[in-house]
């Protein structure tokens, strides 16, 4: 929405869909194009069923399935990418935000299917390859892998994901679902989540609201599970008054 006039032939399904995915790929298909864990959609992680489809359908028609991890990726979900948690192998990654951790840095992965494509000097950037912003990103991935935070994120993921399905226990007419993976996580409510976010501001935790009525917890991969239970309590405060009215 509002990104209008697309290029032609570009078409979009519901997510999840596999009914519409058949419906829409043929042999004239380019590529599938998608986040295996939307973000601003509501954190929404695709499900089994689509990505057996998806699957079988690349094997038919042989199109590309893209993935855009830029912000379901670099270790967020307590893997490296969002799609390993699906057992997918997409043909191109697009990655970036994190990446740089804080400096500018983008870059997109392909694997032997598109190795070709690109050569040196056939796709150019201003900024492409800035030494230091590649530095940054080095050092990044080398503490996200190697430096154990990816496995932290996982642990935050079920910590988090633990403590908001007790408060879905408690304030089930407020909180419809509850999903996500590691660092990144919604809590989907039956009301505007907005004021909910807006009052979580108010208290010092930093949550938005997206999709309507979801809100989406981004934590940093170094948050303390002190921090967390601070998150839940504030949380349960804002449900409680909230229910009151």
């Amino acid at each position: 929405q509002d990104y209008e006039p697309f290029l032609e032939h570009v078409y979009h399904i519901t997510f999840n869909s596999a009914v519409e995915l058949r419906e829409k790929v043929n042999e004239e298909t380019l590529g599938v194009v998608l986040e295996f864990i939307q973000g601003e959609g509501g954190v929404n992680p695709v499900s089994r069923e689509f990505v057996e489809e998806l699957k079988a359908l690349r094997d038919q028609y042989g199109f590309l399935i893209i993935a855009d991890a830029i912000q379901c990726g670099m270790g967020r979900t307590g893997k490296f990418f969002s799609f390993e948690h699906f057992g997918i192998r997409p043909d191109i990654v697009c990655v970036a935000k994190a990446l740089g951790g804080g400096l500018p840095l983008g870059a997109f992965l392909g694997n032997e299917r598109v190795t070709d494509v690109f050569t040196y000097g056939v796709h150019g950037t201003t900024f492409g390859g800035n030494p230091v912003a590649c530095a940054a990103g080095l050092a990044v991935i080398n503490e996200i892998v190697d430096g154990g935070l990816m496995k932290r994120a996982g642990e935050i993921g079920e910590y988090l994901l633990g403590g908001f399905r007790k408060l879905k226990a408690e304030f089930g007419q407020l909180v419809k679902d509850v999903r996500g993976m590691g660092c990144m996580l919604g809590i989907e409510l039956t009301v505007d989540a907005q004021p909910f976010a807006d009052e979580l501001q108010a208290r010092g935790i930093l949550v938005n609201c997206t999709n309507t009525k979801v809100l989406r917890f981004l934590p940093p991969y170094i948050v303390t599970d002190e921090q967390c239970d601070l998150v839940l309590d504030e949380l349960q405060q804002v449900l409680r008054s909230r229910a009151k009215t």
